[in-house]
């Protein structure tokens, strides 16, 4: 049954306000605390820590971990993880207006993965040339802005934009299938995600280790001790993160269960887009004439983009 357009309307205005706010928010708290793998895990164990309290008040409605449940939702929590990760080592290997290029490109599968797994139609001409505007846009943002393509770039980010079309498409998938209040959903990812994320940490401290003689066993670098940033201006930025990581986990779980994958994706993209020109407010960044044109460009893609209806079965069609 197809949601109330006020009920898609705001969940959607509240993914984008998190999601486009988001990497500032992550940027801004790496500045004073450098530690990638750290943040997230404590994004994590806020978001599930602050879910469990709620509920607990009955503040929210959510159930704790059961064994039937967690068979059915691990995978999307590991496909989770694995979009995270090869989204840091695509950035490790290209600019961020590359990234965002391939970024737009997974609405093209997603939309093709809606109609063979998701039961909606195929875009409509007016929404594949959309579709097309926004990449195309994105290009020409990438390219003006020094932006390039290289082996390695390639390589990441064709593994990028599969494992994020995938992800899109199966948590769509569970999310339509197993029945979750929203809220348990984002109790279920973040307490399985930080399970995932603990190995990554691990390796990454015994990287370091080997490299530097560093004793192994706690949980953050001894370079922490060396940070030079007052500790209520890091404990602020920390947690502001952290709540940012609460938010978006509600509002994209919320607002996944309204929209198709590739609407979810496409909403996506534009906040990438919304971010960027943030980043070019706060940041003091400076894009030239020819990137604001070419990030225009995607916006008015968007406003093209019509989602495609549910596939009517043959004997509904009159």
């Amino acid at each position: 049954m197809q949601a109330p357009k006020r009920e898609i309307f705001l969940m959607g205005c509240l993914y984008m306000l998190f999601s486009s706010t988001m990497m500032i928010c992550n940027k801004a708290a790496l500045k004073v605390f450098p530690f990638p793998l750290q943040l997230t895990a404590f994004q994590y164990l806020i978001s599930a820590a602050a879910v469990c309290v709620l509920a607990s008040l009955s503040v929210l409605e959510a159930e704790g971990l059961k064994k039937e449940k967690v068979q059915q939702f691990w995978l999307v929590s590991a496909v989770f993880t694995l979009a995270i990760f090869s989204n840091t080592r695509v950035l490790h290997v290209a600019s961020v207006e590359t990234v965002i290029v391939f970024r737009t490109t997974v609405a093209l599968l997603t939309s093709v993965g809606d109609w063979v797994w998701l039961n909606k139609e195929l875009p409509s001409t007016q929404s594949w040339v959309a579709l097309l505007t926004i990449v195309g846009g994105a290009a020409g943002y990438m390219i003006s802005e020094g932006g390039s393509l290289t082996s390695d770039s390639i390589a990441w980010g064709s593994i990028y934009v599969l494992v994020l079309a995938f992800e899109m498409l199966y948590v769509k998938h569970v999310v339509t299938e197993v029945k979750m209040t929203t809220w348990t959903r984002v109790y279920y990812n973040n307490i399985l995600s930080l399970a995932m994320n603990m190995p990554l940490i691990l390796a990454a401290q015994a990287t370091s280790s080997s490299a530097n003689g560093l004793a192994l066993g706690s949980a953050l670098p001894p370079a922490v001790r060396n940070i030079e940033s007052p500790w209520i201006e890091l404990v602020s930025l920390v947690m502001l993160s952290a709540v940012g990581g609460l938010g978006i986990s509600y509002a994209g779980f919320g607002f996944r269960s309204l929209v198709s994958a590739t609407t979810f994706t496409l909403v996506g993209i534009m906040c990438k887009v919304a971010t960027v020109i943030m980043s070019q407010l706060f940041f003091a960044n400076t894009a030239s004439l020819r990137g604001v044109a070419c990030l225009c460009l995607c916006v008015a893609g968007a406003t093209l983009y019509r989602p495609a209806p549910d596939r009517q079965a043959p004997g509904n069609i009159k």
